[in-house]
């Protein structure tokens, strides 16, 4: 197995996966390859990067955050993706 990582630009905004690779990459990539892509690369190309400091933080956030020795933003953030979740996967 040969390992041949590339770097890219600094990624903040969302943009095309595919795209990226093609443009780094070019026609390099051959039938029976393996690519690994970062979440975080993913995570920036779908737009689901915020600042934590910028959300507001419940009361049950921080209950939970203290209970379970957990940063208070994160908590609020994984509830706010759960409740997105339910609420579209009962339309």
């Amino acid at each position: 197995m040969i390992v041949i990582p590339f770097q890219s630009k600094i990624l903040t905004e969302p943009f095309s996966i595919e795209l990226l690779l093609r443009d780094t990459l070019g026609n390099e990539i051959k039938d029976g390859d393996v690519l690994v892509i970062a979440s975080k690369v993913v995570s920036i190309s779908e737009g689901e990067v915020i600042l934590l400091s910028s959300l507001n933080i419940s009361e049950e956030a921080w209950a939970l955050a203290t209970e379970f020795n957990m940063s208070p933003a994160f908590v609020r953030r994984f509830f706010r993706k759960q409740m997105k979740f339910w609420e579209e996967s009962l339309v």
